[in-house]
């Protein structure tokens, strides 16, 4: 494998099977995955695959370290980023993050390289491949973090996300078998290890309280709300119920990420879903790598 030299030569793969003969988890599949997931050896994976964004660039992430990978046609921006330092501001306006706040020599334009498009895998990953990440628990840094998911260009600890991660990828999946996702610890600020805050590195105006009409963090929502907990009253308390009356157990296919005070006493993955604490996110509606449907979304939108 370290004679292929780059990410893709891996985890690529020349036709449908999402893990190889090595158990390496292929994410840029030649041949159309399985979808939704199904358990074989050809199931998507939790990340989705590439697959889809080769052959549509509105499918997914455009990482244009792909050989043949497109842009997507429809934007020249990163959904999301804004038009000014705002997001820039997310990290570099706290002082106990290095660089301590924005330097006067700032240049908008080093940051726009990269959070304006996906250059390479390690945009949003930094490999540690023999790192001691066997469990049980969340992985985070000793383990080269969940999924390896630190920026190689921002490679600050603080940066890093912390989760449960799924043995096999979530080729096989049930209520009970599946990646865990720490939530956040506020809807607005400082990093905190969540899935979602790291999302916002580069899609930061969907984050946040002012998505929500009043800017309070309640509804009505003007977008969908992210890394807020799932109401323990009303309609979407009743998280998949099959009785109407009392929320279901976890669904793979709309997943939710755990209250931070919660996931650090878990040791494996959960089938409970508790309204009031467990948080909707980013990937509850959005596969990471790549879908059928447009924007990466998990199920057809129409």
């Amino acid at each position: 494998h370290l004679l292929k030299k780059d990410c893709v030569g891996c985890h690529g793969g020349a036709g449908a099977a999402t893990i190889d003969g090595a158990g390496t988890p292929i994410v840029a599949s030649a041949a159309m995955p399985s979808y939704p997931p199904d358990g074989s050896a050809s199931s998507a994976l939790a990340g989705g695959n590439f697959y889809w964004v080769l052959a549509d660039g509105t499918r997914g992430h455009n990482c244009l370290a792909i050989p043949g990978m497109p842009q997507d046609p429809n934007i020249s921006w990163t959904p999301g980023f804004g038009t000014d330092y705002d997001a820039c501001f997310v990290c570099h306006s706290f002082a106990n993050f290095m660089p301590a706040g924005i330097p006067n020599n700032f240049d908008a334009q080093e940051c726009y390289a990269c959070h304006l498009r996906i250059s390479s895998c390690e945009s949003c990953h930094r490999p540690a491949h023999h790192a001691p990440d066997g469990g049980p628990g969340p992985v985070g840094e000793a383990g080269g973090w969940y999924r390896f998911l630190i920026s190689s260009y921002h490679p600050d600890p603080v940066l890093g996300v912390v989760g449960i991660e799924d043995p096999d990828w979530e080729q096989t999946v049930s209520a009970a078998d599946h990646n865990e996702y720490n939530g956040a610890s506020s809807p607005e600020g400082y990093p905190d290890h969540s899935l979602s805050h790291f999302c916002a590195g580069c899609h930061g105006d969907f984050h946040g309280n002012h998505n929500s009409l009043h800017g309070d963090g309640a509804s009505p929502w003007i977008r969908h709300p992210t890394h807020i907990a799932l109401p323990a009253s009303g309609e979407y308390a009743l998280y998949n119920t099959a009785d109407g009356a009392t929320p279901g157990p976890y669904d793979p296919m709309v997943p939710v990420a755990r209250d931070p005070g919660v996931l650090p006493g878990m040791a494996a993955a959960s089938a409970q879903v508790t309204p009031g604490s467990d948080q909707v996110m980013c990937l509850s509606c959005h596969r990471a790598h790549g879908s059928p449907y447009p924007d990466a979304l998990r199920w057809d939108y129409d």
